[in-house]
């Protein structure tokens, strides 16, 4: 059984608020995270046809069963409830009352109705972090395999094959079901564009280039990214816009959330071909920067993530700020050190001067190691880093 890092949050911006969504990737275990959290609080699914039925006709009897709150899951199927659920918070509103479980499409159904303004609170979930996956003794030892194998919950049961459980969950994504995807007319062109989007994750955005490799327009690229978006299997990572008298690129960089994913889209069907595979480089750069992703999300902080990269091609793979400093992070897949790593972050720092703190790098190696007094983090000491600098 995983203890969430989430499941703190949970706990406290129930406390808080009335009204609680939890939100994120298909699959990531948000049930699980509800019912842990509050293991004594009623729950009802709305994928039972009969509680479902109940809700769209009968909003008001269905809610009255629950005087002391409830976990609703697939709050999706039943957007309408939500305005009877306010109705009931303006006239009581104790906290932690209703927890809802759904996808991105959530978080605009709470908006309208306008319960996002003090009275409703959202936390995404994303698949597992590496401190997360390491509270299970048969975690992968390799980082090939670990890259391959991805986050999310149902694989940490080694016994799994994440090549059959990937092809179902995507089959179960596209099948019509999902909500932001029920309005794709054509799912076999839609998952070519997410073979597509697999292909060019550690990235900039290009969507007439992902466009035309699907025959779309670069519009409806641009749409069905924000789709994978708001189903969290992809984040955008911006540029970070201060230049430092350079010209900077203004395009964000694509990203998986879930490296196993990206690697099933990409066709990688074992940890020995990932690791010959063209890919393995921006995988190992996906699985760093969504670790980074993922502790700020569990501390409900989702904008203070960066890249950096001039018009020449210096390019710092990820930055966030310290005090109004601005910490580079460099990320090297390769496990032997190699002087050539530091050459683009010290040349950042030539630009950002007392703007930017000592670099670090993330590698691929198995021990802490120092590159020219740059500290070298190997991948298996991740989440310390990346909880760093959240206070």
């Amino acid at each position: 059984m995983f203890i969430r890092q989430s499941s703190n949050p949970l706990k406290y911006l129930a406390a808080n608020h009335p009204v609680v969504a939890i939100t994120g990737t298909p699959q990531a275990g948000k049930t699980w995270l509800a019912r842990y959290s509050f293991p004594g609080m009623a729950y009802v699914s709305l994928e039972d046809p009969n509680e479902w039925a109940m809700a769209d006709e009968d909003p008001n009897f269905f809610l009255a069963r629950f005087p002391d709150g409830v976990i609703i899951d697939g709050i999706d199927r039943a957007i309408g409830l939500i305005s009877y659920i306010r109705s009931l918070i303006e006239a009581d509103r104790r906290p932690g009352r209703y927890i809802l479980i759904g996808s991105q499409q959530l978080e605009l159904a709470l908006k309208i109705n306008q319960l996002m303004g003090g009275l409703a609170a959202r936390l995404p979930l994303l698949p597992l972090s590496l401190v997360e996956q390491s509270q299970n003794a048969t975690a992968p030892a390799s980082l090939d395999e670990h890259l391959w194998r991805g986050s999310m919950p149902a694989l940490a049961d080694q016994s799994i094959d994440p090549t059959e459980w990937y092809g179902a969950y995507i089959n179960r994504l596209l099948s019509g079901t999902t909500p932001p995807l029920m309005g794709v007319r054509d799912p076999a062109r839609f998952l070519k564009f997410m073979k597509l989007c697999a292909m060019q994750t550690g990235r900039m955005i290009n969507y007439s280039e992902l466009g035309m490799g699907c025959d779309v327009s670069h519009v409806t690229a641009a749409s069905w990214i924000s789709l994978l978006e708001e189903l969290h299997l992809i984040a955008k990572l911006p540029p970070h816009k201060r230049g430092f008298g350079k010209r900077v690129v203004k395009t964000p960089k694509l990203y998986f959330l879930d490296s196993g994913l990206a690697a099933w889209l990409a066709d990688i069907r074992s940890p020995a071909m990932l690791s010959l595979h063209p890919l393995r480089n921006k995988l190992f750069e996906t699985w760093v920067v969504s670790e980074f992703i993922k502790a700020r999300w569990s501390q409900g902080r989702y904008e203070d993530l960066y890249f950096w990269r001039d018009n020449f091609g210096t390019e710092v793979e990820l930055m966030f700020d310290i005090n109004g400093q601005l910490q580079p992070i460099g990320i090297r897949a390769g496990a032997t050190p190699n002087d050539e790593w530091l050459i683009p972050l010290k040349q950042w720092r030539r630009y950002a001067g007392l703007h930017g703190l000592p670099a670090k790098m993330v590698y691929a190696g198995i021990g802490p190691a120092y590159l020219d007094a740059t500290p070298l983090i190997p991948w298996q000491d991740i989440s310390e880093q990346a909880g760093r600098g959240l206070a």
